[in-house]
């Protein structure tokens, strides 16, 4: 799959979002709550104060705009939170995102902009899923979280997909991750991840044989 072809299925995943989203939505919100919001999916380990110098809004208007996410149906989920904030947030994803039988309070529209604390240690399942290029290993763990258990979802989520996007440039040769991926787990494990991923718009064969050619020198 070349650049261009990426750039168009994570259009459509983008599209595919936006028709699950009910009347309303996240749509009402002010511009500066949506750039507020973006910079939180961008930028998921972020303070307010990251937020703020970022942005340049207010400290208020971030607190606030934040506040409101949480009311709205964004949760934010990271491990610079305070060990009790931490248990308090993976009951709630567990609550809305766990198995059938335990989740009672799955909500119609919810967005979870998380780091790697979901990919081992929780439960969870959601119905549509953007990641970061990473290792090949972690992004299988990620994609775990992809319709993990049989429920009834939404006519436009009704099959798995997943964008794999934090690269700079899916055309170039070779494709690099940005340098904030490339900090944390190195060149070569991105290369070969990006290698294995750049032209398929499925992945269907064993993982431990998908992971394992990743790892091979």
């Amino acid at each position: 799959m070349d650049g261009f072809v990426l750039y168009l299925l994570g259009r459509r995943l983008m599209k595919l979002g936006e028709d699950a989203i009910p009347e309303g939505g996240f749509h009402g919100l002010p511009a500066s709550a949506r750039a507020i919001l973006f910079d939180v999916i961008e930028h998921p380990g972020s303070s307010i104060g990251d937020i703020t110098e970022r942005t340049g809004f207010l400290q208020s208007q971030v607190s606030g705009a934040v506040a409101r996410f949480r009311a709205e149906g964004v949760t934010i989920a990271h491990s610079r939170f305070l060990a009790c904030d931490r248990a308090e947030i993976d009951r709630g994803l567990l609550r809305r995102f766990g198995p059938p039988e335990s989740a009672p309070d799955r909500p119609p529209l919810h967005i979870v902009v998380a780091s790697q604390v979901v990919e081992q240690s929780l439960d969870v399942d959601f119905d549509l899923m953007v990641t970061d290029l990473a290792p090949v290993d972690l992004l299988l763990q990620r994609m775990g979280r992809l319709h993990r258990h049989t429920r009834s979802r939404p006519t436009a989520v009704s099959s798995p997909r997943c964008a794999i996007v934090g690269v700079e440039d899916w055309a170039a040769e070779p494709a690099r991750a940005h340098p904030g991926s490339r900090r944390v787990y190195g060149e070569h494990l991105l290369l070969r991840a990006a290698a294995l991923v750049i032209d398929r718009d499925e992945r269907g064969c064993p993982p431990s044989r998908f992971r394992n050619s990743a790892y091979s020198s």
